[in-house]
């Protein structure tokens, strides 16, 4: 099985984070949210990985060659065309693998090994009770085969596609985003996989779903973190050095990075604190703090801090981007 992870986006509604730092690389509960994604399929049996990056992708390369050792490939989206297109940079590779599709800014607390054990393809899906038309929307038979997926219809409810695929039929896939590339069959300016997709039904191709309650887009700030804060207590993501509490008041759950330095503080709950970190006479609550940010005399909760920012100063939310600089004092 080949996996592929497009992590080519923008990431405009984590901006101004996103100026410097790759989506996919913004932390959550003590890991970038890519390192969330790879450990839960690590296991599954990776016959090759696949990320599909954009301006930044030497970060992201940088990232898994660092901390993964499977096979992997990394294939760059020259143009912001769209979902579609971005699988299609990928789908020269697919070979005849069945392929397992998952979005770099998704957090999917779910069992993956059952979910790529089906004989069928398999779209991830979970049920939405308002504002629907916002997701990709997937309709099924009495029997739960699949017979349509539209993007963003205008619908109040539905199924939406939580950005988790298995195709079966790898080579299927492939040649049909390259027709619709070739025919210039776009969706709204871009190329949908869901249209591609939609297509392989046409064909005969039989898709099932498989419902996934812990689904967590991690696009914007408020949804990144109400993701620590249901991530920090799962799955062994929680850890404070020791060290820490000598000095300081640690209210659980939090991930504190063993490199972090942190002196008359309360820490918690639910903050991630990221490497290289300074925190000097905070009190801090679910938050943020990215890699080798400085933060003194501050009451924070709610905000995120960008990677080398300096913040001295008083009881605010805040939304600071990396390199930042700001004084209330």
């Amino acid at each position: 099985m080949k996996i592929v992870i497009p992590v080519a986006g923008m990431g405009t509604r984590l901006q101004p984070h996103t100026f410097s730092t790759p989506k996919s690389l913004m932390h959550v509960a003590g890991k970038p949210i890519l390192g969330h994604i790879l450990d839960c399929v690590k296991d599954i049996g990776i016959e090759e990985a696949i990320f599909v990056t954009g301006p930044m992708g030497d970060k992201i390369r940088a990232y898994v060659k660092t901390n993964y050792t499977f096979k992997t490939r990394f294939v760059d989206q020259k143009e912001p065309l769209g979902l579609g297109h971005a699988i299609g940079c990928a789908a020269p590779y697919f070979g005849k693998s069945p392929v397992l599709i998952i979005l770099g800014d998704t957090i999917l607390d779910f069992d993956f090994k059952k979910f790529v054990g089906s004989r069928t393809s398999v779209l991830g899906v979970k049920q939405i009770e308002t504002n629907a038309r916002q997701f990709g929307i997937v309709f099924t038979d009495k029997n739960g085969r699949v017979t349509k997926i539209v993007e963003k219809p205008d619908v109040e409810s539905g199924l939406a596609a939580v950005g988790l695929y298995l195709v079966r039929d790898g080579a299927q896939l492939a040649k049909t985003l390259a027709s619709m590339v070739a025919e210039g069959a776009k969706s709204s300016r871009e190329y949908q996989l869901t249209d591609a997709l939609q297509r392989m039904i046409d064909r005969g191709n039989v898709f099932s779903t498989a419902t996934v309650e812990g689904w967590f887009d991690c696009g914007g700030m408020k949804a990144l973190l109400a993701t620590n804060r249901y991530m920090l207590p799962r799955n062994s993501n929680s850890y404070t050095p020791k060290r820490v509490l000598k000095d300081n008041i640690v209210i659980q759950p939090v991930n504190i990075h063993d490199s972090c330095e942190i002196f008359q503080s309360i820490i918690g709950p639910h903050v991630t604190i990221a490497e290289g970190a300074r925190i000097t006479k905070c009190q801090i609550a679910d938050s943020i703090i990215e890699t080798h940010a400085s933060v003194s005399e501050c009451i924070l909760e709610n905000s995120i801090i960008g990677p080398n920012a300096v913040l001295k100063g008083k009881k605010i939310n805040l939304n600071l981007g990396d390199s930042s600089i700001v004084d209330f004092g």
